[in-house]
This record gives structure tokens, C-alpha cells and sequence, in this order.
């Protein structure tokens, strides 16, 4: 068992983590090159697709790991659930 900052703090730290690797992975998932202006239309629009369904994705894992962290909070032990 780790000792030091209360749960709070590390939420926050954690929370705040968080945000930065979902920050990087839609800037990743983003990230334009120049081969885009060499693309049909068509590919162009499926990349588009494919780039809107990954940033979904990404935010929907940052969710859930926000929902796991919130799973162990002390503060919440009397409500019953369990991760």
C-alpha cells in the first residue's frame, strides 16, 4: 500500500494525466502530413472517418479509467460497487 498524498490529490494528479495522454493521442490521431494533399477525395474522407472514430475511442478509454479510478476512491467505499 502506497503512504503520502490523499486519495483527492492523487484523483486530481491522476485526473489530470489523464488529460494529457488523451491531449496526445488526439493530437497523434490529428497529426497532418504533407502526403494528405496527395490523397482522392474519397481517401481523404475515409482518413477524416477513421480519425473521428479514433478520437471517440480515445475519449471513451480516458472515461473509463476515469470510472476505475473512481471505483477505488475511499470516499465512495460505503455505496457497495466494486470494480
Amino acid at each position: 500500500m502506497a503512504y503520502g498524498n490523499s486519495f483527492a490529490d492523487m484523483h486530481q494528479d491522476i485526473c489530470g494525466h489523464l488529460k494529457v495522454a488523451l491531449n496526445g493521442l488526439v493530437t497523434g490521431t490529428w497529426f497532418a502530413t504533407g502526403d494528405e494533399h496527395n490523397m482522392s477525395d474519397s481517401a481523404f474522407a475515409d482518413l477524416k472517418t477513421r480519425r473521428i472514430t479514433a478520437t471517440r475511442e480515445a475519449e471513451e478509454l480516458i472515461a473509463q479509467a476515469l470510472k476505475r479510478l473512481d471505483q477505488v476512491n475511499p470516499d465512495h467505499a460505503s455505496n457497495g460497487s466494486k470494480g
